[in-house]
């Protein structure tokens, strides 16, 4: 855990370096960190004019890698100029590289060895927007299935994490 939060700073200290302007809540990019319940991982997001955005993200398990790129909608929740909670919700897929194979919702015994997998994503979640700073924090959960592996098709309900992100 030590080691996530070192990694955190570290990553929120050279975006906002690196970022020349800020736009604070009218910002077109933003680089951040996941901590989830099972993994955390690293995500960039491209905003377009009507609240949409592209963005990818690598997220890492004890066992897994997983990169993935998504498409995402922002809704504010209320319709406010300066209301800074926003509904994103979306879709993606991803390439996940397993070193162990885990299956969840059993009680078998893990199946050992290596492969890769790939599957569909769905995003949902809620976004606090920093009006007068570059930041942003918010909560997602991250349903998804893949195919692949020695039992073909498995699914990951249990992907719920709470997002910190630089915005330049």
């Amino acid at each position: 855990m030590r080691t996530r939060n070192i990694i955190l700073v570290i990553t929120l200290v050279a975006a906002s370096l690196i970022c020349n302007k800020s736009y604070a809540q009218d910002y077109k990019n933003s680089m951040g960190v996941n901590v989830g319940i099972t993994y955390w991982g690293l995500t960039y997001k491209h905003i377009l004019q009507d609240e949409s955005a592209f963005g990818g993200a690598l997220l890492l398990k004890s066992r897994s890698t997983t990169v993935m790129a998504f498409r995402s909608f922002h809704v504010p929740l209320r319709w406010d100029k300066n209301f800074k909670w926003f509904l994103h919700y979306g879709y993606g897929a991803h390439i996940r590289r397993f070193t162990k194979y885990e299956k969840p919702f059993s009680n078998d015994k893990p199946i050992y060895g290596k492969y890769t997998g790939a599957g569909m994503d769905g995003i949902i979640g809620i976004e606090y927007r920093m009006l007068k700073h570059p930041f942003t924090i918010g909560a997602t959960f991250n349903p998804n299935f893949e195919f692949g592996g020695p039992k073909f098709f498995n699914i990951y309900p249990n992907m719920l994490s709470i997002d910190i992100a630089v915005t330049f």
